[in-house]
């Protein structure tokens, strides 16, 4: 690795480490800030005090005019001190997917990083314009095309057989399992970290039975201890497991910078 290499991938892995210890940092002390400040706020409280309510209400315009009457829905929305706790779970639940989904964005741009500054290095390529990740990908395609490898960009698995095929040390990578025990292997855990992308940016949070099927053949025991499915199929996070996701998806996503850079620690990263 040259001396523009080594400054450009400490500015790729500074803004992924800024973001992912936020959300480890901010969920954490938000949980913990929120449950003693209720247990504070409710002492002394009846059951049934409500703290806040709301309803639903649009504007019916008019289209000719553009004057609109206030119409409320009949449903009101109560929060009180008997279903508090219930709905900070609730609320953490998807600020929780929220967070999967932000630390899935910031893995992808130091992939796509990692790939333009060790194989594209002469493109002088920025990883945050949407173009220039636009063309890495298209580059990536053509590449796989050229040598008969699956091309699929579905859940980013041409980013996976681009590296596998560039380097063998990440090709044998992902193929051992994340932890002694476990049936997933590196490369199925970031399918399912892409899977669980899809889902919760595109699906609603809602696990279609296809998808489902795919997490359960290939990464179920790290599907079962992080999240489950309320009967509506929707993803619900164990949040006190929240934590130890993030550090599966740390030990992929800089293993993989390392492995690609063709360092043999996290040195060259400041990491010791």
């Amino acid at each position: 690795m040259n001396d523009l290499q080594l400054i450009k991938i400490n500015q790729a892995f500074e803004v992924y480490r800024q973001s992912i210890f936020a959300l480890q940092n901010d969920i954490q002390f938000w949980r913990l800030f929120l449950t003693i400040s209720i247990n504070e706020y409710v002492q002394g409280k009846p059951a049934e005090f409500t703290m806040y309510k709301s309803i639903f209400s649009v504007y019916d315009i008019n289209p000719k005019t553009n004057i609109g009457y206030l119409n409320s829905h009949h449903s009101i929305k109560a929060y009180s001190v008997d279903r508090i706790f219930n709905e900070k779970e609730k609320f953490f639940n998807w600020i929780i997917n929220l967070a999967v989904l932000k630390a899935y964005n910031a893995a992808e741009i130091l992939i796509l990083e990692t790939i333009s500054i060790n194989y594209f290095e002469k493109m002088n390529l920025s990883i945050i314009d949407k173009k220039a990740q636009v063309l890495i990908n298209t580059k990536i395609r053509e590449y796989l095309k050229t040598i008969q490898v699956d091309y699929n960009t579905t859940n980013n698995k041409h980013l996976i057989n681009y590296l596998k095929s560039k380097s063998s040390d990440f090709l044998m990578f992902v193929t051992q399992s994340i932890r002694v025990g476990s049936k997933t292997t590196w490369g199925n855990f970031f399918n399912t970290f892409s899977l669980l992308r899809h889902i919760i940016a595109h699906n609603g949070m809602i696990v279609s039975d296809d998808a489902l099927n795919e997490i359960r053949s290939t990464s179920k025991d790290v599907f079962d201890a992080h999240f489950y499915l309320s009967s509506s199929n929707l993803l619900i996070p164990i949040h006190d497991q929240f934590l130890n996701f993030l550090v599966f998806v740390n030990d992929f996503i800089i293993n993989s910078v390392k492995i690609v850079m063709e360092e043999d620690s996290f040195a060259f990263l400041k990491m010791a």
